[in-house]
């Protein structure tokens, strides 16, 4: 049987399934995206489908591939929405068990679950537009009598195409080592860490028909994107907190004519900062040796020559 025929039959089979695990979270969602499960699971299965699409080409058209990714990246970026909302929450809620009665930490959480609950309806709406997609017809359609006859003769899976695949992405997380060695910067970081996804989805894409040989690398890059979104995230935070304590001051002020009574609320979220400053400032020198011993350890080379 063909190499290429076996490589896409295969991708297949993993497709309908991504696509069966995004269909039934989403079927939840269209009712309540209250349950953040329901979301996280949802959203990691349009990643999932479009990693997989993206080594499709030789069984759907250019123009499908390109608007089946495009609607799974748009509707990922609604769920993320979400998602992020329901853990800036916890976060939130975590803080204030630390910080009990901070005025400013209760501010900026009646905030948070003010806008989590007004987006609530767009994404029911999202949800159920998701269930309406062509793709889960038509790529079950294509897929069922190719995915049959691999079963049927049961081929070797094709190691090199898998290495082809690969080796592109492993070049692209070994190309931000220069990045990193040069400090922090939020879009080159947060570059590295979506390099380091994208290997890891197709890594785990082939990892069980090769024998599980990725083992060591799909640990590495789950540890490089938790470290990494970590950073990214209270990054993102000690922008916004200056610009969320303006906007309730000035709130404040419209409502009641004055300021007073603000000061509490100012200096909880002005800790928040700088605990947050400072937390940042640990993980980016702990981020930068811990990548030097990834590239000492010859961590992407070895992925590459395995």
């Amino acid at each position: 049987m063909n190499p290429s025929f076996v490589h896409q039959a295969y991708c297949g089979a993993v497709l309908l399934g991504h696509l069966d695990k995004l269909k039934k979270n989403s079927q939840m969602v269209a009712i309540s995206s209250s349950e953040v499960e329901d979301l996280h699971r949802a959203r990691v299965a349009t990643r999932r489908i479009r990693s997989v699409l993206a080594v499709m080409s030789g069984v759907f058209s250019t123009d499908d591939i390109r608007g089946w990714s495009r609607d799974m990246r748009d509707y990922g970026r609604d769920l993320g929405q979400a998602r992020d909302l329901d853990v800036r929450l916890q976060f939130i809620s975590q803080e204030l068990k630390d910080q009990e009665g901070d005025r400013g930490l209760a501010r900026l959480h009646l905030r948070l679950a003010q806008e989590r609950s007004r987006i609530e309806p767009r994404m029911v709406e999202k949800a159920q537009a998701c269930l309406g997609w062509d793709i889960w017809d038509q790529a079950a359609k294509k897929l069922k009598p190719i995915i049959g006859q691999y079963r049927l003769e049961e081929p070797p899976f094709p190691d090199k195409i898998v290495s082809g695949h690969v080796k592109k992405l492993v070049l692209k997380v070994a190309g931000n080592d220069l990045f990193v060695k040069r400090g922090y910067d939020r879009g080159a970081w947060h570059g590295l860490r979506k390099d380091c996804k994208r290997l890891r989805y197709t890594l785990e894409l082939y990892d069980d028909p090769m024998g599980a040989p990725f083992g060591r690398w799909l640990k590495v890059l789950k540890e490089i994107q938790d470290k990494l979104g970590e950073i990214h995230d209270m990054d993102l935070w000690i922008e916004a907190l200056p610009a969320f304590t303006q906007e309730e001051l000035d709130r404040t002020v419209a409502f009641f004519g004055h300021a007073r009574g603000f000061n509490p609320v100012a200096s909880g979220v002005e800790g928040l900062c700088q605990r947050l400053r400072e937390r940042l400032d640990r993980e980016v020198d702990l981020f930068i040796p811990y990548w030097d011993g990834l590239v000492q350890d010859k961590t992407w080379s070895d992925l590459i020559n395995r």
